[in-house]
């Protein structure tokens, strides 16, 4: 008989809620309702992000709590993912975590490193209780931090990562969904025997349907997904689309996602003459994003750094074509795949190939099918159960590749 793991009570520290749009928010949430579901008993606290979030609240087997970072009249003009706010929740999260930790007792800790640790200077301290880290794939070098986050904040996130690959940082084990990123961390000698590549996953129901989705006759109209922030790279996608759009005038683009840039990105779609051709809108709620896909021909990700894109999972399950940077977070899923890439930060080359599939879109069938093998074998569940062990000290398996491993 097999044996019974045993229920923890597990605390969860992140900066957002795990109902909130986003990557990190979404591996959370999946893999913490997935250990609700086991009998684990799931404590999740983060910052309050947003005026209108409630201090409590409990969902989906989860107990949230959100503290107050900010006043509400200055987290009203800078939200969540402004640089300032997000620096405070790394900020005061960690005493937060003190108060917490001294009227309640848990089993083990799993903390966000999003750039950098959510409990900040707490990380370098020891703990009574088990903490694992979960990170997501950051900047190796400090002229990259400081392009994405300004010199101040790239500076600081610079430091810590280097704490982070040295071992200073009192964490028990690290968990990485990218592989990219694993590979990095295994390099630096300190913290190699404390790593566990474990890959994000997809809610398959949601986005596959009862047969694959034909190979679009035609490509007209881009979507891209992701947070307004320079990572996401939208710059070089409004100009890509722009040299595109000379000799297809038909395309058009929608952007979805919030985010600091916004104001700049509408700027710069007005200054190349594309207000009538590209669409921003918010984020959807969680239960409209799978039909969303459905009504596009091409997912365009410029990003110049991701760590594990659950974008292009989401996509591939939905049989949407997809068209990526070539950079380290998208290999993890296309790699051996037969799917267009571009250089990241070049506008140029984004545009010439946006324009090579429009001119011909049977390019992309071979890659519908081939992206939707692919990514029935990332699965969250399979995710929360590597997650489990990892939380609980018990010996972990040895993870296959999704991308060689049977169904």
């Amino acid at each position: 008989m097999k044996k019974e793991e045993p229920r923890m009570r597990i605390l969860f520290v992140s900066q957002t809620s795990p109902f909130r749009e986003g990557g990190i928010e979404t591996r959370s949430r999946e893999v913490a309702i997935r250990m609700a579901s086991a009998g684990h008993e799931i404590v999740y606290l983060c910052a309050k992000t947003k005026v209108d979030e409630t201090p409590t609240e409990s969902r989906d087997g989860i107990t949230l709590f959100r503290k107050k970072i900010l006043p509400d009249w200055l987290l009203k003009r800078l939200p969540f993912p402004n640089y300032f706010t997000l620096a405070c929740a790394n900020l005061f999260m960690g005493f937060h975590l003190v108060k917490l930790l001294r009227k309640e007792s848990f089993d083990v800790i799993r903390e966000e490193i999003s750039p950098v640790p959510i409990s900040s200077l707490l990380a370098f301290i020891g703990l009574p209780t088990r903490r694992i880290a979960i990170v997501h794939g950051l900047s190796v070098h400090f002229r990259d931090w400081r392009k994405l986050y300004g010199a101040f904040f790239g500076l600081y996130g610079y430091w810590m990562e280097r704490c982070l690959r040295r071992g200073w940082f009192r964490y028990d084990r690290i968990m990485v969904p990218a592989r990219w990123y694993a590979k990095e961390l295994e390099a630096s000698p300190p913290i190699a025997p404390m790593i566990d590549w474990i890959p994000n996953g997809v809610n398959l129901p949601e986005f596959v349907s009862a047969e694959l989705r034909p190979p679009p006759v035609q490509i007209r109209k881009l979507v891209n997904i992701g947070r307004l922030v320079p990572n996401k790279g939208h710059i070089y996608l409004l100009q890509g689309f722009a040299e595109a759009k000379k000799a297809h005038p038909e395309i058009t683009l929608t952007i979805l996602g919030k985010g600091p840039l916004e104001a700049c990105l509408r700027q710069e779609a007005k200054r190349l003459g594309l207000e009538s051709s590209v669409e921003f809108l918010a984020y959807l709620p969680e239960k409209e994003i799978a039909p969303f896909y459905r009504r596009f021909d091409l997912l365009v990700m410029p990003s110049l750094l991701e760590g594990f894109n659950l974008v292009i999972l989401e996509a591939m399950a939905s049989g949407l074509p997809v068209l990526a940077s070539d950079i380290p977070g998208f290999s993890d899923v296309l790699e051996g795949l037969d799917v267009p890439r571009f250089r990241a930060a070049d506008s140029a080359d984004l545009g010439a190939a946006i324009s090579a599939l429009v001119a011909e879109p049977q390019r992309v069938g071979r890659s519908i099918e081939a992206g939707w093998e692919r990514v029935k074998k990332f699965d969250w569940q399979n995710a929360a159960r590597r997650e489990t062990q990892v939380l609980s000290g018990s010996e972990t398996l040895e993870f296959r590749d999704p991308q060689t491993a049977g169904e």
